[in-house]
């Protein structure tokens, strides 16, 4: 994948190991944002290393992965994570796209990084033969669904949350 640059100021790349602290720092400042809002999404105290070791280990090296950074201004400024992954062999599309991570700094967002970093994934994705693409997003994040529905993804399943200790309450 060759690096591309949606705006004069933004340049989108795969990741390199000189990342990694930028990555881990933006990781965590998403896992932040999203604790703030719903203490269900909460980590362990090795979360960050873990991730690390995820994105080392495994979207790095493997061609069915990817980890792309956005760059500003010589700063890495948002990363974006996908797969491909595939449900099972009685669905006409099995194979798909899935973008796992992304996080932006609070100061970069709204100047193009998050739309820059979804085409770059867009890229990679159809390169490799997928047709559709699929993200989680957290009910909390009113600004994320309103951004994903902006670049074009629409609903497609919903998923539920029981605490079996508090039988339903």
């Amino acid at each position: 994948m060759t690096e591309r640059e949606d705006s004069p100021s933004i340049l989108v790349r795969p990741a390199g190991s000189d990342d990694l602290p930028a990555i881990g720092d933006l990781w965590q400042e998403m896992i932040d944002f999203h604790v703030a809002r719903d203490k269900r999404l909460m980590v362990r105290p090795t979360a960050r290393e873990s991730f690390l070791r995820y994105v080392r280990n495994t979207l790095m090296r493997s061609p069915s992965s990817f980890i792309a950074v956005a760059v500003s201004q010589g700063r890495v400024v948002g990363f974006l994570a996908g797969r491909i992954e595939n449900t099972e062999p009685v669905y006409v599309i099995s194979d798909f796209g899935h973008i796992t991570d992304i996080s932006v700094t609070e100061s970069a967002r709204r100047h193009g990084v998050g739309r820059a970093l979804f085409r770059f994934a867009e890229q990679w994705f159809k390169t490799r033969g997928m047709s559709t693409i699929r993200l989680s997003v957290a009910v909390t994040n009113p600004v994320s669904r309103a951004f994903w529905k902006e670049i074009g993804f629409q609903p497609f399943f919903e998923r539920y949350w029981y605490d079996i200790d508090n039988e339903g309450t």
